[in-house]
């Protein structure tokens, strides 16, 4: 914004605020991702800075596809199926909605909407339904030709990548089905690789990769090509599943079956395969697969190790004794008494088993040790199996950044962002800046351990109010959970929040009496404004001009800016301007003096304007004379001359 010639004050400085003063604030986490059939808590909390009276209380929850699905008003809730608010959170400030048996159509944009008396404020959040794929090899032989398939089902979103690969290589002319969507909304495709082997080919390893944003690393089948006639049939490799794990896998070894004779083993257990941490809520799977003779009734059981607990996960409960199966089942579900929502699944090949170990990690699992034994081959082997460490990690769910009502020191606006539900306890680092311009790093504050087990904490920035400038001026907060984590950052607009005030600029106040000859003072009062600073100009419009001009500071006219005063709180501020000028009839009787104030909270400058200036001038008055003409000749005639009075008209003269 321009400004005229030079009236008030010095330019504005750059600042960063927030909605200061502003009794209800609320923030939503900008996104959450809940795996199919699982349980989401779509995050929205409020504060309105003291305790919550629910009669004066409303939350409306409304879907971008559907609409409201759910509220809560004046103590009475009303909820879609398989939605939830909880009366007794909302009454500590949290309006977080949960959303239970995922489903795809609950995937999309909500809306928290929050209204405390006659204060309302909104959120946005986004929950991502996320449902992993499952693959399937097939070798379809048909006289000369084979045809191998790749099943991928039950994914979403449909954005994935499959690829054919032969020893690891891409195979070429691969064709791909378009995605089915199934009756879960979910969607199904099959990738086809069509060629004629030669006896040359049986072994080699075929494999079907596939990544999706569901994955935390592809996901991989393979399998060692049959070729009928050849002498490496026999020893093919059969149908192995694993989660490819490029962050690396920690092992643990497992028990196996030992031939007496010779003291060979029969069979190996591989290490256990598993992400190096295990993000909070999300489900991770653990592999184990074991090559060689294995008796039909063999199964592989997950041990889990917690201090001096040690439990068996296995399909009768903790500790018991696995089943007999018969050679080649069915992957068989096994279900865990002691630990709801682990499960595992195993599948028998030819040449091997495959194990694999599902749940949902939460923070009482940090530091719990995992590894598969085989039952009932399992023999003392003289060396104790190393275990798989459950590593819990929860990144930080950011706020918006907020102004905090109370400023101390009062020329210094703080700025907060709270930091929720993230785990270990501790923050990396914590950076704050405005326009690029990077300020001093900032520690949390105000730690708290929530019911989950996750932590909270509040940053605080404090900068300087002069610095205020312009509405597109933006505060940025840099959040790094761990040295090696990426990190997550905030914005804040101070065009987007209730700093910037505009000024109040009252009427022009002059003297009652305007003498020519004589300094007068106009006057502007300009209060309630935020930040400090602004600029301005007067102008004057003499008697019948069409337009008016600044007046410079001069010998004519000079020009009082006066000196702002803050309020108490820093958040306000008053001053007062003037102009003194010695009026004369000719120059100043009829113009019209305006006060034009600019401030960057005002989108046009205010303009104040006077009456016109009515200039008064008394008579000089001469001696008393008397004229030499007598008529009539009985009287004496005196006289007195009265010179440069304004305006016309003398009302009174007494002699």
């Amino acid at each position: 914004m321009g400004l005229g010639a030079p009236l008030l004050l010095p330019l504005l400085h750059p600042l960063f605020l927030g909605a200061a003063g502003a009794m209800l604030t609320l923030y939503t986490a900008p996104e959450t991702r809940a795996a199919l059939g699982s349980v989401a808590l779509l995050k929205c909390r409020f504060n309105v800075g003291r305790p919550i009276d629910p009669a004066v209380l409303r939350v409306r929850w409304l879907s971008a596809a559907a609409g409201p699905v759910a509220q809560y008003d004046q103590g009475q809730g009303t909820f879609e199926p398989r939605l939830r608010l909880s009366e007794q959170e909302l009454q500590i400030g949290n309006a977080s909605l949960e959303v239970q048996d995922v489903a795809v159509q609950d995937n999309g944009t909500y809306t928290c909407e929050v209204a405390y008396g006659t204060e309302t404020q909104m959120g946005k959040t986004t929950l991502w339904v996320l449902a992993a794929p499952r693959i399937s090899l097939d070798q379809r032989m048909g006289g000369a030709e084979t045809s191998l398939l790749c099943h991928v089902g039950g994914f979403f979103p449909e954005d994935m990548e499959a690829t054919l690969l032969r020893d690891e290589q891409v195979l070429d002319g691969s064709t791909r089905s378009s995605p089915q969507r199934n009756w879960d909304g979910t969607f199904s495709l099959t990738l086809t690789y069509t060629f004629t082997p030669v006896r040359s080919d049986a072994g080699a390893i075929f494999a079907c990769r596939v990544r999706h944003p569901a994955l935390g690393q592809p996901l991989v089948e393979e399998f060692a090509l049959e070729v009928p006639g050849s002498d490496r049939t026999g020893a093919a490799i059969g149908a192995v599943v694993a989660i490819v794990l490029a962050l690396g896998a920690v092992g643990a070894s497992g028990y196996c079956w030992w031939q007496r004779r010779g003291g060979k083993a029969a069979c190996s257990v591989s290490k256990v395969e598993g992400p190096e941490r295990c993000r909070l809520g999300q489900a991770v799977t653990l592999r184990c697969s074991v090559e060689g003779k294995i008796r039909a009734h063999t199964a592989v059981t997950w041990e889990r190790t917690q201090g001096e607990d040690r439990t068996l996960i296995q399909k009768d409960g903790p500790g018991a004794a696995p089943e007999h199966q018969p050679a080649f089942p069915a992957p068989s579900r096994l279900f865990p008494g002691q630990f709801p929502g682990w499960t595992s699944t195993q599948e028998r090949s030819k040449t091997g088993l495959t194990a694999s170990l599902t749940f949902t990690p939460t923070v009482q699992d940090h530091g719990a040790r995992v590894r598969c034994l085989l039952q009932p081959e399992a023999r003392d082997s003289g060396e104790e199996p190393e275990r798989w460490e459950i590593r819990v990690w929860a990144p930080p769910e950011l706020s918006g950044i907020q102004v905090l009502p109370r400023w101390d020191p009062p020329d210094q606006v703080p700025f907060a962002v709270h930091l929720h539900g993230f785990y270990p306890r501790g923050i990396h680092r914590i950076a704050w800046s405005m326009d690029g311009e990077a300020w001093e790093r900032s520690e949390p504050s105000d730690y708290a351990e929530n019911k989950d087990g996750t932590f909270s904490a509040t940053s605080v920035w404090r900068g300087p109010s002069r610095r205020l400038a312009r509405p597109e001026q933006r505060v940025r907060v840099c959040v790094q959970h761990g040295p090696a984590d990426p990190p997550i950052e905030g914005e804040l607009s101070i065009g987007d929040t209730s700093l910037l005030r505009p000024p109040d600029v009252s009427a022009i106040s002059w003297p009652q009496s305007v003498t020519a000859g004589r300094a007068v003072t106009l006057r502007c009062r300009i209060t309630g404004r935020f930040p400090e600073l602004l600029g301005g100009t007067w102008l004057r419009r003499d008697r019948g001009a069409a337009h008016a001009a600044a007046r410079q500071d001069s010998a004519g006219h000079r020009l009082l800016p006066g000196q702002p005063a803050p309020a108490a709180d820093g958040k306000r501020f008053v001053q007062e301007a003037g102009l003194v000028f010695t009026p004369s009839v000719r120059r100043d009787h009829g113009a019209e003096y305006t006060c034009r104030v600019e401030h960057v909270a005002l989108v046009q400058p205010v303009a104040k304007r006077s009456a016109e200036l009515q200039v008064r001038a008394p008579p000089d008055v001469s001696g008393i004379q008397v004229l030499p003409r007598w008529d009539p000749p009985d009287q004496v005639p005196f006289a007195v001359r009265l010179h440069g009075f304004h305006p016309r008209g003398i009302p009174r003269i007494a002699w």
